[in-house]
């Protein structure tokens, strides 16, 4: 899954003049938490609801005075924000993300804004990867990990009439020499092939639904 198809690409942007009210107006009214700054059609930073609340909070959390929203974006906005291309993975926005604590990035292709992904973006494309809306079971079993394990599985299920909807592996927490295999299975033979599963793999986890 790559970013461009996650984005949102009807970006809403401000100007490095536009006053602190004008962009909490904008947060308020699209439930925003962040918008990218851009001068000369350029990315110039990004300003989101935290520096805005960082700004009027001291150290020991009292709140400053507020008429000072005519404060302009271009004073308190991050600049050189960290961005990411449309091309590459939702898991490096996810990383990028994670590692810099931030929730959103700018994206970019040829030195131009043509989006901007948030962790919102990120959760949707987990939902939708892991098939947690489709209502479909959910098996959970540990593999061995070498080579061939996993078709060793597939080979099973297929002697069934079925469809395999979504198909995770991770070391997450496994021994050395296992993996957890996590997928969705849509069929009317699902009973026998946690059977036959159990028979080869021991203990299957069965999820109903999300």
């Amino acid at each position: 899954m790559i970013v461009k198809k996650w984005m949102t690409r009807e970006v809403i942007t401000v100007s490095p003049e536009d006053t602190l009210e004008h962009i909490r107006q904008i947060f308020r009214k699209y439930k925003f938490r962040r918008v990218p700054v851009m001068e000369n059609n350029q990315l110039a930073g990004i300003i989101s609801e935290r520096d805005i609340r960082s700004y009027f909070m001291r150290d020991n959390g009292a709140i400053i005075e507020k008429n000072n929203l005519t404060l302009k974006a271009g004073e308190i906005m991050t600049r050189d924000p960290i961005t990411i291309s449309m091309y590459d993975t939702i898991e490096k926005a996810a990383l990028l993300m994670q590692e810099n604590k931030i929730g959103g990035l700018p994206v970019i292709d040829d030195n131009n804004l043509v989006g901007i992904i948030t962790e919102h973006d990120v959760f949707d494309a987990l939902i939708e990867v892991t098939g947690a809306k489709w209502g479909v079971p959910r098996l959970t079993l540990v593999i061995d990990d070498r080579p061939g394990s996993v078709k060793e599985v597939a080979d099973i299920i297929r002697k069934y009439p079925a469809k395999i909807l979504s198909f995770l592996i991770t070391k997450y927490q496994m021994p050395a020499d296992k993996r957890e295999l996590i997928m969705r299975v849509d069929s009317e033979k699902l009973p026998e092939i946690i059977r036959e599963l159990e028979q080869h793999y021991g203990e299957v986890i069965v999820h109903q639904s999300s």
